[in-house]
């Protein structure tokens, strides 16, 4: 950027310069359909097409000096600033978001084209705030990096390296000394040291000043820009100025029954929030005059702190959820996995109960057979048995008879028909257990079906 007289100077090139446009008709009608695409009322439209149109008539003014015609120069202007509708949509954006004038702004130079100076900064409530880009931001749209003051910052007092930023980017600053002055312990004179502020970030070169001054955690020099200006107090002064209250539903980490019930988990969540988001804001002690609050009953987190702040609670609360939905997958694939294996074990096990009735069901058969042969077998011996008391009847009454014969084979057909009935015996009681076990073992194969 330049410095004040410079840019006086550059005023006094554009007012001599003998090339002008001969009409604004191009401009003009691309104009009318951008504003016709923005869904924003009235005082902001003209405002927007106020702002696009200077910067058109001077882009255009300067490629017509380099030579350019002039419908090449307007065609090249606009072309600049990329597709109409996708422009629309990003300044519809911009003008819904509070405290954020200058977002438009930002907007505009962040897709005009190179060597644009940025008096404005998109502070967006992010985790970390965007400081002295601000006062110091030149944004080329082909580059990640934003790009900041074209020198570097000698050493000097603090007012001095300020008011060097606000020459350097054309842009009015407005330094709330008393703030620093009674919050940091940090006066105009306090001396800063060399910066190499070429080519840096606003929000690095903010941060080497504030290390230079020794100032670190909550302690710092911030910036807000509104309406074109820049103003510089502590951060403590914008957070009491930006304290904002904002409730969450957190009932996927603490699930709770009543509104007003409190929990271990409850305690544990607002615990643990104020020590992981920036903790001296929570406790009076730690240094702070801009004490945020926070309070948590049933599944309801209610939050009162700056915007900035809001935005880490915000992050740090979807990270738990993360966590939470991860760690519930998780559960559901481990029951799941568990399930399955439960229903395969049933498997298994019905299928091994199937073939152990199959087997009963093998033993009964055979038992059975035993039986039936065993049985015929005892009725053949008990009529030998009849027979032979018969015949040993008619031996004693009958003259020249071998009793003794007779009686030998008696006694041996009863000893035989005693011991087919203990082995009969012995079956029968082995296959009513066989059969208890094979009922035993269709019921339960019944339950696993």
């Amino acid at each position: 950027m330049s410095a004040p007289h410079q840019t006086t100077n550059s005023q006094d090139t554009r007012q001599k310069a003998t090339v002008q446009p001969s009409t604004r008709d191009p401009i003009e009608r691309w104009l009318d359909v951008f504003t016709g695409l923005l869904a924003v009322n009235a005082r902001q439209r003209e405002r927007i097409r106020d702002e696009l149109e200077d910067h058109l008539r001077m882009r255009a003014q300067d490629l017509m000096i380099l030579g350019e015609s002039e419908p090449e120069a307007v065609q090249r202007a606009v072309k600049e600033l990329g597709e109409t509708a996708e422009l629309a949509r990003r300044f519809k954006e911009a003008t819904h978001q509070p405290r954020r004038s200058t977002i438009m702004h930002s907007i505009l130079l962040a897709i005009a084209g190179t060597g644009l100076a940025v008096g404005a900064v998109t502070l967006t409530g992010t985790p970390t705030a965007m400081p002295l880009a601000a006062a110091v931001g030149v944004v080329q749209p082909a580059q990640d990096e934003i790009k900041t003051l074209g020198v570097d910052l000698p050493a000097g007092p603090l007012e001095q390296a300020l008011s060097t930023v606000a020459e350097m980017t054309g842009t009015p600053m407005f330094v709330h000394w008393a703030s620093i002055e009674n919050e940091l312990g940090v006066d105009r004179g306090s001396e800063v040291a060399f910066i190499p502020a070429k080519n840096l970030a606003g929000s690095k070169i903010l941060e080497l000043i504030n290390a230079s001054l020794g100032l670190e955690g909550a302690d710092v020099i911030d910036v807000r820009v509104e309406e074109n200006l820049v103003e510089v107090a502590t951060r403590g002064y914008f957070d009491r100025l930006e304290m904002v209250t904002m409730d969450h539903d957190v009932s996927a980490l603490v699930p709770a029954v009543g509104v007003l019930d409190t929990t271990d988990e409850a305690e544990t969540l607002r615990e643990n929030i104020m020590l992981m988001v920036e903790p001296e804001l929570w406790y009076p002690d730690r240094g702070t005059a801009a004490t945020a609050t926070i309070a948590i009953t049933g599944s309801r987190l209610s939050v009162r702190a700056p915007e900035r702040v809001q935005a880490q609670v915000d992050l740090y609360i979807a990270q738990l959820k993360h966590a939470a939905t991860d760690q519930l997958r998780k559960g559901e694939l481990a029951t799941k996995a568990a399930r399955e294996e439960h229903n395969a074990e049933r498997l298994r096990t019905a299928e091994r109960i199937r073939r152990n009735c199959g087997d009963l069901n093998t033993e009964v058969q055979s038992l059975s057979e035993k039986l039936e042969r065993i049985g015929t077998e005892y009725w053949g011996h008990f009529y030998r048995s009849d027979q032979l008391e018969r015949d040993y009847s008619f031996a004693l009454v009958e003259e020249g008879a071998d009793s003794d014969a007779v009686l030998a084979q008696l006694v041996q057909q009863k000893a035989r028909i005693e011991s087919i009935e203990i082995e009969r015996d012995l079956l029968k009681s082995r296959l009513h257990a066989v059969q208890d076990r094979l009922m035993q073992a269709e019921d339960m194969l019944a339950s696993y079906q």
